[in-house]
């Protein structure tokens, strides 16, 4: 019996001689039912904590900050490419960003496959999840949006120390969280929006009054009075993601961008990335190949899957100049797809045309 206790992970009681086994089961009942209130008063407390800081416009680190300190573990938001966002832990943990990056185990994303994402109509799935730390354990939750995986949310702690507590909380935890992400992108969709319309416009528009557009420019916080060329970035045609990755043909073009400089002007369009590259020694500055091929390094670096490409057009003065930097960038790009595969950057200058 005790064999088979331990075999199927079932406690096994022995009781003395005479024990009234109805008393007993109706003992353990009650304790039982007394335990799981608890644990739903503790986990809805924390939920509640939470919701207070999202409707506060604490933002993803005063949320992580809650749970953390609602939970007594550390609490981590992963994005949806399993890198580590923001982090908190209780003083005595001393765990950094870059101390569970290195921890993660690189299978750690399979624990995830076939979760029901939030918002479905089911609970979420609570994960354990391997990590490179003597000791120390970590359970997730896979945060989705439209369906897909948008980030993860971790808790961890030492062996034995997350309970049913702990993962009833997380698995509360995860929708506050979700709401709180599409919040963040809503914001994110709307400025890209605002700001892709202005920069479509800027580069295939009727540009009728040149100052109007400067004007815009400034008001969205683009600098479009100096000298810039544009330059086009977009990945080899036919290329899929290595196995278990978790990038896409759409998503490519988000981490592409990641990599250009804040406060710089950029637009995905028609399945390519188009960035307005300001140049430091103005009008006089012959060549920008070499800046650009330093700044698609910079993607390739961030996109193992992809083959990064990019095409550069010529720089002209004015505002109007910007449109036909824009199609000569566009034709560098196409002809260094057909003519020199393989990941390189195209300067219209250079191709004789």
């Amino acid at each position: 019996a005790i064999r088979r206790a331990e075999l199927i992970g079932i406690p096994l009681f022995q009781l003395p001689d005479g024990t009234n086994i109805y008393e007993i089961e109706g003992s353990i009942g009650r304790y039982i039912s007394r335990q799981r209130t608890i644990l739903y008063q503790r986990s809805a407390e924390v939920h509640r904590r939470l919701m207070q800081s999202s409707i506060q416009g604490k933002g993803m680190p005063g949320l992580l900050l809650e749970l953390s300190q609602g939970t007594g573990r550390a609490a981590a938001l992963l994005d949806q490419w399993g890198r580590v966002r923001d982090i908190a832990s209780p003083p005595v943990m001393k765990l950094t960003a870059e101390s569970l990056s290195a921890a993660l185990d690189k299978t750690w994303a399979k624990g995830f496959q076939g979760a029901s994402p939030v918002g479905e109509g089911t609970e979420p799935l609570v994960v354990d999840l391997p990590l490179l730390l003597a000791d120390w354990q970590a359970i997730g939750c896979a945060l989705a949006l439209r369906g897909q995986a948008a980030g993860y949310l971790l808790l961890i702690g030492k062996v034995g120390q997350l309970g049913p507590m702990e993962r009833l909380a997380l698995g509360q935890a995860t929708s506050v969280f979700a709401g709180e992400m599409a919040k963040e992108r809503a914001v994110v969709e709307a400025e890209s929006r605002l700001k892709g319309g202005f920069l479509e416009e800027l580069l295939e528009g009727e540009l009728s009054d040149e100052e109007e557009m400067s004007t815009r420019a400034s008001h969205l916080g683009y600098d479009i009075s100096g000298a810039s060329v544009v330059v086009v970035f977009g990945v080899e045609p036919g290329q899929k993601p290595k196995h278990e990755s978790r990038d896409s043909g759409a998503s490519t073009l988000r981490r592409i961008l990641e990599a250009v400089p804040p406060g710089t002007p950029t637009l995905c369009r028609e399945g390519d990335a188009v960035v307005l590259l300001p140049l430091a020694g103005g009008l006089e500055e012959e060549n920008p190949t070499a800046k650009v091929e330093t700044l698609r390094l910079k993607m390739a670096k961030k996109l193992e899957d992809f083959v990064v490409i990019a095409g550069i057009g010529r720089c002209y003065p004015g505002i109007r100049g910007l449109q036909r930097s824009y199609q000569e960038a566009r034709r560098a790009l196409a002809l260094g797809k057909d003519m020199a595969p393989g990941g390189r950057t195209h300067y219209f200058g250079s191709l004789g045309i």
